[in-house]
């Protein structure tokens, strides 16, 4: 029998252990041989941006039921009784954002035993993106001797006819945008992540004065800000250890567009060197005393709104009164839900030539689904959601439909079911009146569950403002209208 201290002790012991894996920097995941996640750390959570109450106790093929059976790392361990070490995964989550990792996954013994897998993972995604963006860059300063052929001579890959939709605020985007185009301000650009900021201001680029001139692009969020500061600025010999005369962005973008993505993300004291940029048109490389005079357009982009307290305590000012001459606002996809379609039908088609897959149409419960959906990963979840969808398909799949949609990313989609027990109808009623009563009930449920929020829940509904309003008046349902 085992005594109270020692019982004490392991509790102890236990708890010192788990607050050690929380703090580690690398992720930390444990599986056994059926499956079960055992142990799930916070770095893992960061990494994948979720809670560790949706993976603890749930077997890794519900939570990660994107791999091919015979892909999943416990398999393999479990297999060969060998560790695996350096594998690289890749791999989106439902917010559409990607997953890039080095995985090393261990087998646990007990009695001679493999009883579990124990894997240590490595996020190398902002790491790729950092070297991504360099090889994007040199590639941008030898343009002439190579060309892509995904990009055009200035570095670019969209125009305005890119831009898929048909519905009245994005049309209205687009004009707004092709104005903007002609002028030579700079220009502020606000849209929620995922909405396709870069694609319109690549747009405005190609249909400005400054076409002919390189498109730099830069996110601001992705560079140390000690690191931004001289690639913004370049650099000169002696600026600091290895220093070389070497064109900052601005240089870089010089007869053309400088794109800064992410503005709102960066460090107080480079903004008043950007402000002085913005006034003067002039540069100093870091390490030298003379200013440079420059010639780009600048771009500017943000996924938070300027006009909320948060954003001004972060940023200063008289920069943002600077930038917001031209101000270009970018509609989220759950207020235009009519592009939802058409969105699907084009990302079908890359999806189709990619994958060699056969899908050329939607099951109605699909499209009904996605048009419900509020989208907070916009045009960038979508496009990720079927991808996830179409990627597994067998080539003679002609209709994509729900079930079709992995289940970690039907999470997203809390559907409630309605039905009418028999029992509780009581006297005789038509079957029209008794669908009244189905379809009242899920309007009232679905008005309370986005917080009486009539325009939202009219989306969730996939139906008009308008026809709501007429509903709300047929079932006489009362509500504290909201989101007029």
């Amino acid at each position: 029998m085992i005594s109270t201290k020692s019982v004490e002790s392991l509790t102890l012991e236990n708890q010192f252990l788990r607050e050690i894996l929380d703090d580690v920097s690398d992720g930390i995941y444990a599986v056994t041989k059926d499956g079960e996640i055992v142990v799930y750390n916070k770095f893992m959570e960061k990494i994948e941006g979720t809670d560790r109450h949706y993976v603890l106790g749930y077997k890794d093929t519900e939570v990660y039921n994107i791999f091919a059976p015979e892909d999943y790392l416990r398999k393999e361990v479990f297999a060969t009784g060998k560790p695996v070490k350096d594998r690289r995964i890749t791999y989106y989550m439902p917010t559409g954002y990607k997953v890039e990792m080095v995985t090393n996954a261990y087998p646990h013994y007990e009695d001679g035993k493999i009883v579990a897998v124990y894997c240590i993972m490595q996020d190398i995604g902002g790491i790729n993106q950092l070297q991504e963006r360099i090889i994007s860059l040199n590639s941008l300063l030898s343009r002439g001797t190579e060309k892509s052929d995904n990009l055009y001579p200035n570095g670019t890959k969209y125009h305005f006819p890119n831009i898929i939709g048909t519905s009245q605020k994005l049309i209205e985007a687009i004009g707004q945008a092709r104005q903007i185009a002609t002028s030579a301000a700079n220009v502020l650009i606000y849209g929620e992540t995922g909405t396709g900021k870069e694609l319109f201001s690549q747009s405005i680029h190609n249909a400005s004065h400054y076409k002919d001139g390189p498109f730099v692009a830069v996110n601001c969020a992705s560079i140390p800000s000690t690191l931004l500061e001289s690639q913004l600025f370049g650099t000169v010999v002696g600026a600091f250890s290895d220093a070389r005369n070497t064109p900052g962005f601005f240089e870089q973008a010089e007869n053309g567009t400088l794109f800064l993505d992410e503005i709102n993300s960066m460090d107080i004291n480079l903004q008043a060197k950007l402000l002085r940029v913005l006034q003067d048109k002039t540069i100093c490389r870091l390490g030298d005393k003379n200013r440079k005079r420059i010639n780009c357009r600048i771009i500017c982009a943000t996924n938070k709104n300027p006009l909320e307290p948060e954003f001004k305590e972060n940023f200063r000012e008289d920069l943002l009164y600077r930038l917001m001459n031209i101000v270009l606002i970018i509609p989220p996809l759950r207020e235009r839900k009519e592009d939802i379609p058409v969105l699907c039908e084009y990302f079908l088609a890359k999806l189709n030539e990619t994958y060699n897959t056969r899908v050329v149409s939607f099951a109605d419960d699909f499209m009904e689904l996605l048009i419900s959906h509020h989208w907070p990963g916009n045009v960038r979840q979508l496009e990720s959601l079927l991808e996830n969808c179409v990627c597994y398909l067998d080539i003679k799949t002609n209709v994509l439909k729900t079930s079709h949609i992995p289940a970690y990313l039907k999470q997203q989609f809390p559907i409630k079911t309605h039905y009418y027990n028999m029992n509780d109808i009581k006297g005789n009623k038509s079957l029209n009146t008794l669908l009244n009563q189905y379809e009242k009930s899920i309007i009232e449920e679905t008005i309370g569950a986005c917080g009486g929020n009539l325009s939202q829940a009219a989306g969730k509904l996939g139906i008009s403002r308008q026809n709501m309003n007429y509903r709300l008046k047929k079932f006489k349902i009362q509500t504290e209208r909201q989101g007029e």
